[in-house]
C-alpha cells in the first residue's frame, strides 16, 4: 500500500524541504561480502526492525515518517509514529556502517560536513535552524544534547528509549541524530535540494493554491495526483529530479563510492519510477506500521 503516493498534512507537506532521485551511471558494487543482517529493534512489535536491503542494492530509500510541518500539536499517536521511524532509521544507518552515505529530506546545504562537526567538537558553532512552525534550534545544543542523551552505545529497542530521547528523535530526525554522534562515515549528510529550489517550490505551491483551491495548501496536498499536473510538478516531479542531480552529482565526485547510498525520504514518495537496477524502495521497511 505503500506504492500509492498519499497526501497528507504529515506526509507529503514537507514540500518545504525536496528532494528526487534516479540512477546514476556507475557500475554497481557488490554487496557479497556486505549485507548487514536487520535486528530487532521492539520487545512488543516483531515487524520493527532496521532495514536489510537486498544484497546487490546499491542505492536505498528508507521511507520514514518524519516531523510534521506545523508540529505535532498534541497528537501522541503521531509523535511515536515519528520517533519510531527515525529511531529505525538511526540504526539501519549504524548497522550499514562503514560504507554508506546518506542523502537526507530537509538538508539543503552543504553545510553538515566534517569542517562543522569539528566546529561543533570545538563548542564554536553557530548555526541554527528553524521548522515550519517557527520552532528554531541551534546546532550547538542539538550537538551537546545528542551526546547527553546518547553517550555510548544507542539502545537496541525502541522501549528503552526515555522520553526524552524520543523528542530528541522526532524532533532532529535519525539521520541528523547520527550525524551529531559521529556515526555517520565522514561526517557529512548529502543535501537533496538547494534553498534556491525550496523557495521555487513554496512559491509555486502558493501560486497554485491561490489560483485553483482558495489558497489552502491542504487542499492542494490532498488533490488526487494525476488531477493537477502544475501541482504534481512541483510537489513531486521537480522535487524528485533535483535529487536525482544530487545522487548523480555525488558519484561523479566522490571516489571510492560507498557499498551503499541511502535516501532518507518521506514514506509518501516512491523513486522506482527514478530508479533502475541496484535500487530498493524499502517498502519493507514499513511492516511495523502496519500493525
Amino acid at each position: 500500500m505503500y506504492h500509492e503516493r498519499m497526501f497528507s498534512k504529515h506526509g507529503l507537506f514537507l514540500v518545504l524541504f525536496l528532494i528526487a532521485g534516479c540512477q546514476p551511471g556507475s557500475p554497481p558494487v557488490s554487496h557479497s561480502q556486505y549485507n548487514p543482517k536487520a535486528i530487532s529493534l521492539s520487545f512488543n512489535n516483531t515487524q520493527f526492525k532496521s532495514c536489510q536491503y537486498p544484497g546487490n542494492t546499491r542505492i536505498a530509500h528508507f521511507p520514514m515518517f518524519h516531523y510534521p510541518p506545523t508540529g505535532f500539536k498534541g497528537d501522541q499517536r503521531e509523535f511515536e509514529r515519528v520517533s519510531m521511524s527515525q529511531f529505525q532509521l538511526l540504526h539501519t544507518i549504524l548497522s550499514y556502517r562503514p560504507s554508506i552515505a546518506v542523502f537526507s529530506e530537509g538538508i539543503l546545504t552543504d553545510h553538515y560536513n566534517t569542517h562543522t562537526y569539528s566546529q561543533l567538537g570545538q563548542g564554536t558553532d553557530r548555526t541554527t535552524f528553524s521548522r515550519l512552525d517557527n520552532t528554531v534550534f541551534q546546532l550547538q545544543e542539538r550537538y551537546n544534547t545528542a551526546h547527553r542523551l546518547f553517550p555510548g552505545k544507542v539502545v537496541q529497542h525502541y522501549e528503552s528509549l526515555t522520553a526524552s530521547q524520543k523528542e530528541f528523535l522526532a524532533h532532529t530526525g535519525g539521520a541528523l541524530t547520527a550525524w551529531l554522534l559521529g556515526q555517520i562515515p565522514g561526517n557529512h549528510i548529502y543535501k537533496t535540494a538547494s534553498e534556491q529550489d525550496l523557495e521555487a517550490v513554496t512559491s509555486n505551491l502558493k501560486r497554485i493554491s491561490l489560483l485553483r483551491y482558495n489558497g489552502s495548501l491542504d487542499m492542494l496536498f490532498n488533490a488526487p495526483e494525476g488531477s493537477d499536473p502544475d501541482r504534481d510538478y512541483w510537489l513531486l516531479h521537480f522535487r524528485e529530479r533535483r535529487v536525482l542531480e544530487e545522487v548523480n552529482k555525488f558519484y561523479r565526485q566522490r571516489r571510492p563510492h560507498p557499498r551503499l547510498v541511502l535516501i532518507a525520504y518521506g514514506a509518501n514518495h516512491r523513486f522506482n519510477d527514478e530508479f533502475s537496477a541496484g535500487f530498493s524502495d524499502g517498502s519493507f521497511c514499513l511492516g511495523w506500521h502496519s500493525l
